[in-house]
């Protein structure tokens, strides 16, 4: 780690019971990419997405209980977290931060080798974020 280092963050509260550090460090160094990956335990969202901004932390995974917070403090979203009301992952392009939600290519995509989901009955667990975005993924 240099001055150079890219930042990557993880925001949420709990966090230290993630393996997201580990895993993402792990494939920054295995790529030779000079970056790091952080896990912050976050409790003021508003003032987390702050210092995104003042430490150019280039992207940030966002996990329970942020997920539908932060969307007041993102500059644009996609289509899924708007449908979803929640955001997973934040980009920071020139200091405008962009709101994602990736939960749901997560659920859906091994769904589909089961065949077509359109006319199919699913059961979601949960109420949160993450549930509502693979809702969100499911009915697109």
């Amino acid at each position: 780690m240099d001055s150079n280092t890219v930042l990557f963050a993880l925001f949420g509260d709990p966090v230290s019971h993630s393996k997201g550090p580990l895993m993402h460090n792990h494939a920054l160094c295995y790529t030779g990419f000079n970056g790091a990956y952080l896990a912050f335990a976050v409790k003021d969202i508003a003032k987390a997405l702050e210092s995104v901004k003042v430490l150019g932390i280039k992207g940030v995974s966002i996990t329970i209980p942020h997920k539908e917070k932060v969307i007041p403090f993102v500059d644009e979203m996609d289509e899924l977290s708007q449908s979803a009301g929640a955001v997973n992952t934040i980009v920071n392009r020139g200091n405008r931060l962009f709101g994602y939600n990736t939960d749901a290519y997560g659920a859906v995509a091994p769904l589909r080798q089961f065949g077509p989901l359109a006319g199919k009955k699913v059961c979601i667990f949960g109420a949160g974020g993450a549930a509502k975005a693979v809702a969100a993924g499911l009915k697109k």
